[in-house]
């Protein structure tokens, strides 16, 4: 019986390393997209102004910011459909694709957020400026709370796309045993990122920086989160065991 009472965020990065390693023709299916997409809002950062930083990006039209919003709930949707496959690939070594479920539904919301400051530019941009600036204060303040907690729920993600039927205050009651993990995995996410983000920008800009890392960042981000939630259930079984 193993005496383990927290996840190890070093053999969770080593198991996903491995995981990638061993399947690469699935993990090529998944980056795909998610390069495509990447190269496409980057490239054409004047159609899909999803992630243009000019300082007139308020000066956009609503046709712009209509085809940028449909562009946010495409790139959340597939992104979402790639991470539950991750999940179910790994934890339940199912490799069925799904293209609708709970976990899709609450992973695009989840994506979608980080389009927050292209939201918050929509409703400025369409509203008027009083409501708008109420709408995007109170939306400003519930996304400081979704992601500054999301350490102690994230687990609810891998849960909920695998279908596993644990509620979410099971999952933020007892997932205590991986909460700091997620915090280092984070932490040793950096420097994979950042060595070839930093190297590629000065071969070809940022945006070529950003296109080349942030999708292969993202499936490992996803393969971890896959792997910590198998260690989790160990460590819970290991736990009702004592218990006995």
């Amino acid at each position: 019986m193993s005496d383990k009472k927290s996840v190890s965020a070093f053999r969770v990065l080593k198991s996903s390393i491995i995981e990638i390693k061993n399947d690469p023709l699935m993990y090529s299916i998944f980056l795909f997209p998610v390069y495509l997409l990447s190269l496409i809002s980057f490239s054409y950062d004047d159609f899909i102004i999803v992630n243009n930083q000019d300082f007139e990006f308020y000066k956009y039209s609503s046709n712009s910011y209509l085809i940028g919003l449909l562009y946010a709930l495409v790139e959340s949707y597939i992104f979402a459909i790639i991470a539950v496959s991750i999940h179910n690939k790994i934890i339940k070594r199912n490799t069925t694709l799904k293209l609708f479920s709970i976990g899709i539904i609450i992973y695009a919301v989840f994506y979608l957020a980080n389009h927050a400051e292209f939201l918050g530019y929509l409703i400025y941009n369409n509203l008027t400026i009083s409501f708008a600036v109420i709408i995007n204060l109170a939306l400003g303040l519930l996304w400081m709370i979704f992601y500054i907690t999301s350490f102690l729920w994230l687990l609810y993600l891998p849960n909920i796309s695998v279908n596993d039927k644990k509620s979410f205050f099971y999952i933020f009651k007892n997932s205590y045993g991986a909460r700091l993990t997620i915090i280092v995995q984070a932490v040793y996410l950096i420097p994979i990122f950042l060595i070839p983000y930093l190297i590629l920008t000065l071969l070809g800009g940022i945006k070529f920086g950003i296109i080349f890392t942030v999708p292969f960042i993202f499936v490992l981000a996803v393969t971890m989160l896959s792997h910590t939630y198998l260690e989790w259930q160990e460590l819970e079984r290991n736990t009702a065991e004592k218990n006995k």
